[in-house]
């Protein structure tokens, strides 16, 4: 843990008889020695230093021990420096709510039954999802109590079960899609199919550059254009082969004449989320569709119909990022089992040859002349193989 910069502070590190070293903290103008107490410490330098008690006052912060101080001290963790800035806002949220609920309250006082009626008090507000990012906020901070600062010996989370909110069953369907791209504006439009047509997280389609894509020669000599990035949550590389559609889409060329993003913000920087969404919003109800359809089903609908055209599992993985398991998991929920999937199974036992092209369309032809002229090319290569 990262301690506060004090002034005036000298710090003697003397090496003890058997091997280990001792840290000693003195007040450079009085020659006083200081409480090892981080807390105890910056107070003391500020007594000393004669400040006036308002800033004093001011410089206590929450009282020792309790939740709000908790949540300071878990502020200066490895744990919080490594985490993503959009990370630490979520959490931030959350601990904003927490503080208001136990935040004079030490910590040592929180046990389990105290937690239960909260996670009750929660369910009750009929928020699950809430109710189960709340209370794992809670639980983290309960367990770097536990371990990283030894305030309290046993896990109060113990045998208390977190409630798993719904799965989200929204699914865009292929006649929203039309309604929605004749209304919504530029920008909006290249971020839908990003998403729609990679499979990619929110985060990642609005992170996409140009320098993202790129092209390759494959078996038989065709010439394919990837989109390739590493995803930002989980690090993994992803090369993604470029849809006729949104090859379509991005043969418009850039939508900010200053930005390298492929989905840019109007101002030519990266979305902010809750930007995106209010003008994600404004575009879903102009062209009349229901209010449940979010920007980021479109990454669990780009996978399902992926399955349903015929693609398996490790394809799909392949596209999305996503682990062999997890796959499994969304497509188990997600992919419905109907007369038209067995037929495509069938199609796929008698078309040997479909079983390269089922999940997305590789594209070929055109003169390596750039990739906007590549993409330009590609997408009348592409429109006069489907025909």
């Amino acid at each position: 843990m990262r301690e506060p910069k004090l002034r005036g502070v000298n710090i003697v590190r003397k090496r003890l008889a058997d091997g280990t070293v001792a840290v000693h903290y003195y007040h450079r103008a009085t020659k006083t020695r200081l409480p090892t107490d981080p807390e105890e410490r910056r107070l003391a330098v500020l007594r000393l230093n004669d400040a006036p008690a308002e800033v004093i006052e001011a410089s206590t912060g929450p009282a020792r021990g309790t939740l709000a101080w908790l949540i300071e001290r878990y502020k200066e963790s490895e744990e919080w420096a490594e985490a993503r800035e959009s990370t630490r806002a979520d959490y931030r949220w959350h601990f904003g709510k927490l503080a208001e609920e136990f935040g004079d309250i030490p910590v040592a006082l929180i046990g389990r039954e105290g937690i239960k009626e909260y996670r009750k008090a929660l369910i009750e507000e009929g928020k699950p999802f809430n109710t189960f990012h709340r209370l794992k906020k809670l639980r983290t901070l309960l367990r770097f109590a536990r371990l990283e600062l030894r305030l309290i010996d046993r896990d109060p989370f113990e045998e208390v079960e977190i409630p798993a909110p719904p799965r989200r069953d929204v699914m865009w369907s292929r006649s929203d899609e039309p309604r929605f791209l004749e209304v919504a504006e530029p920008l909006i439009r290249r971020a839908y199919m990003l998403a729609a047509y990679t499979a990619q997280r929110p985060g990642d389609c609005w992170a996409m550059t140009d320098t993202c894509i790129g092209q390759s020669v494959e078996r038989g000599g065709r010439r394919v254009l990837w989109l390739m990035l590493r995803q930002e949550k989980t690090g993994k590389p992803v090369w993604v082969p470029m849809h006729p559609k949104l090859c379509e889409e991005l043969a418009l060329g850039p939508l900010h004449p200053g930005s390298e993003l492929l989905a840019p913000a109007p101002r030519g920087g990266r979305w902010d989320k809750n930007n995106f969404a209010r003008r994600f919003r404004m575009a879903r109800e102009a062209a009349g569709l229901p209010a449940e359809l979010q920007f980021r089903d479109l990454r669990r609908t780009a996978m399902v119909r992926l399955a349903e055209a015929g693609a398996t599992i490790p394809q799909i993985a392949a596209v999305s990022g996503h682990s062999i398991e997890q796959t499994q998991k969304i497509l188990e929920h997600y992919v419905p089992r109907t007369r038209l999937m067995a037929l495509a199974a069938m199609d796929l036992l008698l078309d040997d040859e479909a079983q390269l092209r089922r999940g997305f369309v590789l594209l070929s032809g055109g003169a390596d002349s750039g990739l906007q002229t590549a993409l330009q090319t590609d997408l009348q290569t592409a429109q006069g193989e489907v025909a």
